[in-house]
């Protein structure tokens, strides 16, 4: 993608109009920074672990994360925070607004056969109720 920025636009851009959602991964390290949702169609950013990580306790990567999250809200895309693991940073997370997360305070990976019991087990919200990093173990959250 970074090598051939045009042909990648495309091909996301693509992607895109057949319904197709595009997340930028552990966003802010890598490639994965600004110059990526000025030249890519994204719906949505994913905060990096090592930002969650240090949720509350680091004041630097507190900062990080509410900025990633009002920067995006602003942008109109959504954001979920990476590498949820208790539910002090699932709070502090909610609280500023963050939409989904993923982390083994949700669930932790599944083998293939397991993945639909355990959906079952964790019926989802019906979609007219948005919940907006909801209880922990609902579907909408992995």
């Amino acid at each position: 993608m970074v090598d051939d920025l045009g042909r990648a636009e495309a091909t996301l851009t693509g992607l895109r109009e057949l319904g197709v959602q595009i997340a930028v991964d552990d966003f802010g390290t890598g490639f994965s920074a600004l110059g990526a949702l000025r030249h890519y169609p994204v719906d949505s950013l994913k905060i990096d672990r090592s930002f969650v990580d240090g949720l509350g306790s680091d004041a630097q990567d507190t900062a990080i994360v509410h900025a990633v999250i009002a920067f995006a809200k602003t942008l109109g895309l959504q954001v979920t925070g990476e590498g949820i693991e208790t539910a002090e940073p699932f709070e502090q997370l909610r609280a500023l607004g963050c939409d989904l997360g993923q982390g083994y305070y949700f669930a932790k990976p599944l083998q293939h056969g397991s993945v639909q019991p355990f959906l079952a087990a964790h019926q989802r919200v019906p979609a007219e109720q948005p919940t907006s990093l909801g209880d922990p173990g609902l579907g909408d959250h992995y």
